[in-house]
C-alpha cells in the first residue's frame, strides 16, 4: 500500500516490486503542500520567553505552526506584531517556519519604558492567530501625589515624579495633567520635570464645587507612563450675611458682613441645614450649627456653655465637627439651636442635647458633649428649640416639651420648669410640624390648623390676646383645613404659609439687644399684631426667618425680605433701613450664580441670615 504523506513532493514515478523480481511500472499520486496553513486541524502558537522582560533588555519570541497531525509544519509564513509601549520592538516581524515549524525572533525593550507596562505579541499565519503577553520590570515609573483633601476655590499643589529603574529622577521630560469629577482649572496642564524628576502644578477647584466630591487626577508622561491620584473636595454650599461678633458666621473672623458671604470651605459633604442660636444678656454670644448630608454636625462661634458640643468650652473661629457623633457611629437627620444649647435628631429617631439649657439631661448644669435625652420614646420625628428647652414630635405625632416654663412654654397646664419631658396638653396626636421662638411653641396639625402656647405678650399666640397660655390655643384667621403647610418663628414673631400666601403675627419690632427695629410682621406697621395679617397674598413658596428679618422664596424663583437691614441681611444689594413690607432680594442672591435651596428657619435669637445653596456637580 503506498504511503501518501502530506510532505511528499507531488507526482512520483518509480518501480514497485510486487511479489517477484519482475519490475512493474507504476504511478504513485501525492498531494501538493498548500502555500500556507489552511487545514482546520492545523495550529499556531506564539511564546515570549518568560512572563516578564527587563527594560533595556530583550526576550526571545517563538512562533510555532503545527500541521493536522500535530507535527511541525515547515515553510509557513508567520507575521508578528507587537503592541504596548513605544519602546517595545521586534528584531524582525515576518519569516518562514523552519523544519520544526518554528519562526524565532527577539523582542527588544528600550530602557525608557514604563515599569509595569504590558507588551503583547500577536502572530498570524494565514487564518491562524495567537497572542502572548509579558510585563516590563525595572522600567520608568511615574507617580502622582496631592493632599488627601483639597479646598474648593483654593490653589492645591499636584506633584508628579518620574524616575528610572535605579530610582533616580529623570529631568527635562514633559508631564501632562488632567482631571475628572470636579470643575476647576490647573495653572498649567503641562510641566517639565526638574533635576529630581519632579513636575508640579496647582489645581483650583471651582468655588462652588460639591463638598465631598472626589477629584480624580491623572498625569501622563513619556514612555506611555501614567499615574492617578484622588482627593476629597472641601467646600461650603451656603451663604451668610449679618452680625458676626462671636465668629458665628463661620468665616474665620469677627467682622460683620454686609454682603452675602460663603462660609469657610471646610465641609467634606454638602450642607443640608443651617441653624444659629445665642443670647444677648449683656455679653453677646452667638453660634451656628451646620448639618451635612453625611449625617455629621459642625459648629462655630461662642462656646462658654459647651453649646458647640465639641467637648470643651473654648470658642471656635472655624467650623468644627462635633466628633462625638462620629465616634459613636451616630448620624443626624435634623438639628435645632436654643439660647445656649443644641439639639440633634438622629436618623434612628433619638434626640441628643448639649450646652447649658435647663433639662439637657435631667441633671442640670452644662454638657460639652451630646447626651441622649431620655423619656421621649422611640422614633421621634422632629425637634425644635425654644429659649430654654425644646419640643419634639413623637412617634405618635404628639408633642412633648422640656426646659423652662414660667410663661407656659411647656404647654402642660403648669407655669413651672421641667427637666424631664412632659406631654403638651391636647397634642397627643395629629401633629405634622413644630417650631418655636424665644418662649412660644407652635404646632401645625395634619388638618392645617395651627396651635400655639407659651408667651403671648406681643400677640405671638395669634389668638387675639396678649396674655400667656400654658395650654395650646388655636391661631385664629387660619382655621382648620386652611391649606397651611409651613410655620416659622422668629424672635417674638411667627409666620405661616397658607396656600401660596404668607401670614404673620406677633411682635412688630425686634429689641433683643436694646435697640428697637420695626417691621417684623411685614404689614407696613410698627404695632404688634395679635392675629395673623396677610403679608404676601400669592406666589409664595417657602418662608425663612432670623431674629430680625423674614424671607420668602417666591414660586417664580425670586425672593422677598423685610425688616432690619443694618448689615444688608435682606440681600437687596445695599444696607441700612428697615422696610416694613417685603422688598425684592433677588438681585444680590443672583450674583452668586447658585440657586438657594433652603432658608434658615429656626434662628430666633441670632443676628445672621443664612441660606443653603445648591452646588456645582460634575458627572
Amino acid at each position: 500500500m503506498p504511503d501518501f504523506t502530506p510532505d511528499a513532493p507531488g507526482l512520483d514515478r518509480r518501480q514497485l516490486l510486487v511479489g517477484s523480481a519482475i519490475a512493474v511500472p507504476a504511478i504513485m499520486l501525492t498531494t501538493a503542500v498548500p502555500a500556507h496553513a489552511t487545514s482546520a486541524d492545523s495550529a499556531l502558537s506564539v511564546d515570549i520567553a518568560g512572563t516578564t522582560v527587563t527594560a533595556g533588555g530583550s526576550s526571545n519570541v517563538t512562533a510555532t505552526v503545527l500541521n493536522s497531525q500535530g507535527l511541525g509544519w515547515a515553510g509557513q509564513t508567520v507575521t508578528l506584531v507587537v503592541t504596548g509601549p513605544s519602546g517595545a520592538t521586534l528584531a524582525s516581524t515576518t519569516g518562514t517556519t523552519d523544519s520544526a515549524g518554528q519562526y524565532a525572533t527577539t523582542l527588544n525593550v528600550d530602557s525608557f519604558t514604563a515599569n509595569g507596562a504590558t507588551i503583547t505579541v500577536t502572530a498570524t499565519s494565514g487564518p491562524l492567530t495567537s497572542t502572548d503577553t509579558t510585563t516590563v520590570t525595572g522600567g520608568v515609573t511615574l507617580t502622582l501625589a496631592t493632599a488627601a483633601q483639597i479646598t474648593a476655590g483654593a490653589a492645591n499643589t499636584v506633584t508628579a515624579t518620574l524616575k528610572n529603574a535605579s530610582n533616580v529622577g529623570i529631568s527635562g521630560q514633559t508631564i501632562t495633567f488632567s482631571k475628572a469629577g470636579i470643575d476647576g482649572t490647573y495653572n498649567s496642564v503641562t510641566a517639565t520635570t526638574n533635576a529630581s524628576g519632579v513636575a508640579s502644578v496647582t489645581l483650583t477647584p471651582n468655588t462652588w464645587s460639591k463638598p465631598g466630591a472626589t477629584a480624580t487626577l491623572t498625569a501622563s508622561g513619556p514612555a506611555s507612563t501614567t499615574a492617578t491620584a484622588s482627593a476629597l473636595v472641601l467646600g461650603a454650599n451656603a451663604l451668610i450675611v449679618g452680625y458676626n461678633n462671636t465668629w458665628q458666621m463661620g468665616v474665620g473672623d469677627t467682622n460683620n458682613r454686609s454682603a452675602l458671604t460663603q462660609p469657610l470651605r471646610v465641609f467634606p459633604s454638602p450642607i443640608t441645614q443651617v441653624v444659629s442660636g445665642g443670647l444677648y444678656d449683656g455679653t453677646p454670644g452667638y453660634f451656628t450649627y451646620f448639618l451635612l448630608e453625611d449625617g455629621s454636625v459642625w459648629s462655630v462661634g461662642k462656646n462658654n456653655g459647651g453649646q458647640l458640643g465639641v467637648g470643651d468650652t473654648s470658642d471656635r473661629s472655624i467650623p468644627t465637627k462635633i466628633a462625638w457623633f462620629e465616634t459613636n457611629g451616630i448620624k443626624i437627620a435634623q438639628i435645632a439651636a436654643g439660647d445656649d444649647s443644641g439639639y440633634a435628631l438622629t436618623v434612628g429617631g433619638d434626640v441628643y442635647a448639649w450646652g447649658s439649657a435647663d433639662g439637657i439631661d435631667g441633671l442640670g448644669g452644662s454638657r460639652t458633649n451630646p447626651v441622649k435625652k431620655a423619656g421621649l420614646g422611640s422614633n421621634v420625628k422632629a425637634v425644635a428649640a425654644h429659649g430654654g428647652g425644646a419640643y419634639v414630635v413623637t412617634s405618635a405625632n404628639g408633642v412633648m416639651a422640656w426646659g423652662r416654663g414660667p410663661e407656659g412654654q411647656l404647654g402642660n397646664s403648669t407655669w413651672g420648669d421641667s427637666y424631664t419631658p412632659v406631654n403638651v396638653s391636647g397634642l397627643s396626636s395629629g401633629v405634622d410640624k413644630i417650631t418655636a421662638n424665644q418662649n412660644t411653641g407652635y404646632a401645625l396639625l395634619s388638618s392645617g390648623e395651627v396651635r400655639a402656647w407659651g408667651a403671648g405678650g406681643y400677640g405671638q399666640l395669634g389668638n387675639g390676646s396678649t396674655s400667656n397660655s400654658n395650654v395650646p390655643v388655636t391661631v385664629s384667621g387660619l382655621g382648620s383645613a386652611s391649606g397651611t403647610t409651613q410655620i416659622v418663628a422668629a424672635y417674638r414673631t411667627a409666620y405661616a404659609l397658607v396656600g401660596d400666601s404668607v401670614r404673620a403675627w406677633g411682635a412688630n419690632d425686634s429689641s433683643e439687644s436694646g435697640t428697637r427695629h420695626y417691621g417684623m410682621v411685614g404689614n407696613n406697621s410698627s404695632s404688634n399684631r395679635s392675629t395673623p395679617a396677610t403679608v404676601i397674598a400669592s406666589g409664595s413658596k417657602n418662608i425663612g426667618a432670623s431674629s430680625r428679618n423674614a424671607y420668602v422664596e417666591m414660586t417664580d424663583g425670586t425672593f422677598r425680605s423685610w425688616s432690619y437691614n443694618g448689615d444688608a441681611q435682606l440681600g437687596n444689594s445695599g444696607n441700612g433701613g428697615e422696610p416694613w413690607t417685603p422688598i425684592s432680594a433677588n438681585s444680590t442672591l443672583a450674583v452668586t450664580g447658585r440657586k438657594i435651596v433652603a432658608l434658615e428657619q429656626h434662628s430666633f435669637s441670632s443676628l445672621i441670615s443664612a441660606y443653603v445653596t445648591d452646588y456645582l456637580e460634575v458627572p
